[in-house]
Order: C-alpha cells, then structure tokens, then sequence
C-alpha cells in the first residue's frame, strides 16, 4: 500500500486506487480501519492536512469496529461513515463516525449515491486542523 504522501495528482490517486485488489472474504470494517490508520495515516499524514476518511459500506462487518475507528480518530482522523443499500448495520456507521452523527453518517440507496456526495464534500472541506 503507497501512503497519501506518493500522490500529488489527481490521476496519479486514481491509478493508485485502481491498482487495489480486492482481498477475498467477507466484510471486516475494522480490519480496513486498522490499515488505514497504520498504512495510510501512520505512515504518511501531512502535518497541517487534515486527515479525512469516508468509508463506504453495504453489509455488516463481521469483526469489531469500535475500538480501531476509535484510534483513528484519537489518531486525528475524521470518519465519515457511509451505508449504501439496506444490508448495512447502522449501529455500526454510528459507531464508526466523528460525532456528531448527523454530520458525519449517511444512508442512502444504490440508485440515489450520488444525492450525498455534496454533502459530505462541504463537510469534508470545513475539515479542522487536530
């Protein structure tokens, strides 16, 4: 996994992202978090940048997720939690999310992800400095 810091351009963060492989299994949200924290965040913050993180599911995870979304954000990561579908445990988004949820959790459907994306790019630019 290459850090926030390799990238400096829009193509270049695409093709990144393009090159993940999906891991088999099932749904380990706090897994990812944990990856993301020491992988991403860790490795590689910017100081001055606020570090955001929009984590988008479908399902329930199967491991925990309170304590890893904790350190992420005791790591001065803003989690935006994203439910997409029906198959989602809200709690989980909750659980995940900066408070307060009303500014950091969305449900929305298949069809209609694109009602949210405004939203959470206002959000995620008033991004405050930890």
């Amino acid at each position: 996994m290459s850090g926030l810091d390799q990238h400096h351009s829009k193509g270049s963060t695409f093709a990144a992202i393009d090159g993940i492989r999906y891991p088999a299994g099932g749904t380990n949200i706090g897994r990812a978090l944990d990856l993301a924290r020491t992988g991403l965040y860790g490795s590689s913050a910017r100081p001055g940048i606020p570090n955001m993180l929009i984590v988008v599911t479908d399902g329930k995870s199967f491991d925990r997720i309170s304590e890893p979304a904790q350190r992420l954000r005791d790591f001065g990561v803003t989690i935006f939690a994203v439910g997409i579908g029906r198959a989602y445990d809200i709690a989980q988004l909750r659980d995940m999310a900066t408070d307060p949820d009303s500014q950091h959790v969305y449900k929305v459907d298949f069809n209609n992800m694109n009602s949210i994306v405004q939203s959470i790019k206002d959000r995620a630019c008033m991004g405050k400095l930890t």
